[in-house]
């Protein structure tokens, strides 16, 4: 049977199980046709692990886990297939669902579907993120960041979504302003001029649109006025 434990030691995630470690998830049945849930806390981090195996269709099956530290979640960004119509999230659901568009579950950090759902090598995959979390989020960053330029996607709006989505990792993963920062500088000018352009040809706009571009403005301005002008 697959345990995972935290070595209070060495302060470390760990399939082996040894002095001052406390087991913290043991693998269930799968393929019971019953869904599982498990939580554990261990110092900042928060972890959920879920398997659905009620739903007829082995498509349908999948085993979860959902990481926060401090309440941030860890999320596979570079999933996002940069398709329009979609915020990144959707974008991330949409891939994590079978391409399906399924509004009940939201995106996690992992998750194997179907004949692929393997104890071991989830938990190992799991342990990593863990144990490498700063390492594994930044990766996420970076391979999204290199989907929007390799794409030409960069617009107005993108980059306001990715200041969005940087901003709550700046704490927890204090590395990765090497990499955003410069990526989001590097457009955030010209996604302002671009956005400055959209609204001087586009009259009359609706209530939402200004709500909406508002908002886009606004963070890029702000993002513009600290790390460019170095105002505030």
């Amino acid at each position: 049977m697959m345990t995972l434990y935290f070595n209070h030691s060495t302060n470390v995630f760990t399939l082996a199980a040894g002095p001052d470690c406390e087991k913290v998830l043991e693998e269930w049945s799968l393929g019971d046709n019953k869904d599982h849930t498990a939580n554990f806390e261990v110092g900042d981090f928060s972890v959920q692990v879920e398997s659905h195996e009620s739903w007829p269709g082995e498509q349908w099956k999948f085993l979860a886990a959902q990481v926060a530290i401090k309440g941030v979640k860890l999320l596979p960004y570079s999933l996002a297939s940069i398709k329009g119509g979609y915020d990144v999230l959707t974008q991330i659901r949409i891939a994590q669902n079978n391409g399906k568009r399924n509004t009940k579950y939201s995106p996690v950090t992992l998750i194997e579907r179907g004949c692929g759902r393997d104890w071991h090598l989830f938990l190992y995959d799991l342990c990593s993120v863990l144990n490498h979390y700063e390492q594994w989020q930044i990766e996420e960053f970076r391979k999204y960041f290199s989907h929007l330029e390799e794409k030409n996607r960069c617009y107005f709006w993108i980059i306001s979504e990715a200041i969005d989505l940087v901003r709550p990792y700046l704490d927890i993963v204090p590395e990765l302003r090497k990499y955003a920062i410069p990526f989001i500088r590097r457009h955030a000018a010209i996604a302002l001029r671009d956005l400055g352009d959209f609204i001087a040809n586009c009259d009359p706009l609706s209530d939402i649109d200004k709500e909406h571009k508002t908002k886009v403005g606004n963070n890029l301005w702000s993002f513009i006025k600290k790390y460019q002008l170095n105002i505030g």
